[in-house]
């Protein structure tokens, strides 16, 4: 099994905390990058990512971090 293979459906137990929060945005990281290409763009539904944490709360600052390490990530890697 390749690595794109085990990434089509996971999920990230905790995603709240400092580990989880790391976890995650390494996980859409690889999973955008093995997205773009396989496919040619990112946002195909072909890919998912589950993130569960026990507290609700935490899920807007959890959004928040993961969008500003994605946006860190699309940066440094996009090539024109």
């Amino acid at each position: 099994m390749q690595i794109d293979d085990a990434l089509k459906e996971i999920s990230v137990i905790g995603a709240s905390g400092k580990m989880g929060k790391g976890i995650a945005a390494l996980l859409l990281q690889e999973v955008a990058r093995s997205e773009a290409e396989k496919y040619g763009c990112v946002g195909t539904n072909q890919y998912r990512v589950h993130l569960i944490d026990a507290r609700d709360a935490s899920f807007p600052v959890l959004k928040s971090y993961l969008e500003a390490q994605l946006l860190k990530y699309a940066e440094k890697n996009i090539r024109c």
